[in-house]
């Protein structure tokens, strides 16, 4: 279970989703998609204190981190996945004022789709235990994601503590 109670989002319910800080975000809309390994120094990056041996599992595949949270309970996955931390990003990591929650079209992607089912098997078959994972909610895609896929934008800012639909 979470270390405190957190209250899952509804807007984020049922949806597969990319999440990034708002001057990211910024990049993503002048490029026109989501790239895996977006030109960020390293001490912007999730989890890289400790080297590349320790970089998030779907980092090292070269692809982009999704957010699965289809028929998602927060409580049930938490006993069930207690290392796992999804809490830290939802509805905005921790250390952030704000954050951007892309919705993707799953049809949009299905060709460069990985299920978080098949990531986890994945990183079970290579042993990458280093690698950090969140079990059945962690998707990916291997290849970029046009802003065509996005189906809407989320912004949750600490202050006032909700979600506002942002323009793309």
């Amino acid at each position: 279970m979470a270390p405190f109670h957190v209250p899952f989002p509804s807007e984020l319910r049922n949806g597969l989703w990319h999440t990034t800080h708002p001057l990211r975000f910024d990049l993503i809309r002048i490029s026109g998609a989501i790239v895996a390994n977006p030109k960020l120094p390293e001490s912007e990056r999730w989890k890289t204190t400790q080297g590349a041996a320790y970089y998030p599992f779907v980092r090292t595949l070269n692809a982009i981190s999704l957010f699965d949270f289809t028929d998602f309970e927060p409580d049930k996955y938490s006993n069930e996945y207690p290392l796992s931390t999804w809490w830290t990003f939802v509805p905005c990591r921790r250390d952030w004022d704000s954050s951007i929650w892309i919705e993707i079209d799953r049809a949009l992607i299905e060709a460069s789709f990985v299920p978080a089912r098949q990531i986890i098997a994945m990183w079970n078959e290579r042993r990458a235990y280093r690698h950090t994972v969140m079990p059945i909610v962690e998707a990916a895609s291997t290849e970029p994601i046009p802003i065509t896929a996005f189906r809407r934008v989320l912004c949750w800012e600490r202050s006032p503590g909700a979600f506002r639909e942002i323009r793309f």
